[in-house]
C-alpha cells in the first residue's frame, strides 16, 4: 500500500500551526452551508513521491483536480481527473481507491449524492479488510490511515446531505476514531449531525471540542451563528457562542 494515496499528495500548502489561518480544503460541504469547511493541517510529503511527481503532467493534473474541487467546479475537476487517468492508465490498478475518492467528490459537487456515496462506499469496502488487519507500520502508515479517515468522513457528510443523520454520525465518529490527529472539521460536522438529531447536549460538547482544536477556523465557519442560535435556544452556550470580551 505504499502509494495508495499518491493522489492525495499534491495539495496546496497549508499552515501547520492551527492557531493561524489555514487554507480551507473541504470538498464536501454539509447541509446548506456556503464556503469551505474542511479544515486541515499541513502534512509532510515523501521526497520519493515528490521526485516521482516533479516535472510531470501528473503533478499538473493532480493540482488541477484539487483546485477545481476547491472552487466547486465539478466539470473542470472531472476533466482533470479524466486526463490524469487517460495519461496514466496504470493508476486504475495501482490506486483505484484514490480515484474513487476523487470521483466521489466530483459527483458530490455535481449534486449526484447517490453517485458520490457509491464511489466512496466502494473505496471503503475495498480497503476495510486490510485496514482492520492493520496497515503496515511503515513510513506510509499515517498517510494511509488518515486517507481511511477521510473516506469515512466524506461518506458521512454525503449521508448528512442525504438527511440520513444517524448513519452520517456513525461515519463521522469512525473518521474521528481513525484519524491519527484531532481534526476540528470532524468535531464540527459531528455537531451538525447531532443538531439534526436534536441531541443538543452532545452537539454543544462537539462544538466546544472543535473550537478547542482550532478556534480560528471554527470562528470563521459560515454557519457558526446558526449553530449558536439553535444551541442557545435549547439552553446551551458552548465556548464558540460566548461573545468575546
Amino acid at each position: 500500500m505504499k502509494l495508495l494515496i499518491m493522489l492525495m499528495l499534491a495539495m496546496p500548502p497549508v499552515s501547520a500551526d492551527e492557531n493561524k489561518t489555514v487554507i480551507k480544503q473541504e470538498y464536501v460541504v454539509p447541509m446548506d452551508a456556503q464556503g469551505g469547511y474542511f479544515e486541515d493541517k499541513a502534512e509532510g510529503v515523501f521526497e520519493k513521491v515528490w521526485r516521482w511527481l516533479f516535472g510531470s503532467k501528473r503533478e499538473k493534473n493532480l493540482r488541477k483536480i484539487y483546485a477545481e474541487l476547491s472552487a466547486h467546479d465539478p466539470v473542470a475537476a472531472q476533466n482533470a481527473l479524466d486526463t490524469l487517468v487517460r495519461e496514466n492508465p496504470e493508476l486504475k490498478n495501482d490506486e483505484p481507491q484514490a480515484i474513487k475518492y476523487h470521483q466521489g467528490m466530483i459527483n458530490f459537487w455535481k449534486g449526484d449524492l447517490d453517485g458520490a456515496y457509491k464511489e466512496l462506499n466502494e473505496a471503503i469496502k475495498e480497503l476495510e479488510p486490510e485496514f482492520h488487519k492493520g496497515f503496515a507500520r511503515d513510513e506510509y502508515w499515517e498517510r494511509n490511515t488518515n486517507f481511511m479517515a477521510r473516506l469515512y468522513f466524506s461518506r458521512g457528510v454525503t449521508l448528512l446531505r442525504q438527511k440520513k443523520y444517524q448513519p452520517a454520525l456513525a461515519d463521522i465518529d469512525l473518521a474521528s476514531h481513525t484519524s491519527t490527529q484531532p481534526r476540528a472539521y470532524l468535531y464540527l460536522n459531528k455537531c451538525r449531525a447531532l443538531l439534526m438529531l436534536k441531541r443538543y447536549n452532545d452537539a454543544a460538547a462537539a462544538f466546544d471540542l472543535a473550537y478547542r482544536t482550532n478556534p480560528v477556523w471554527v470562528s470563521g465557519t459560515g454557519d457558526k451563528a446558526s449553530i449558536c442560535a439553535v444551541l442557545t435556544q435549547n439552553g446551551f452556550k458552548p465556548q464558540p457562542c460566548v461573545p468575546a470580551k
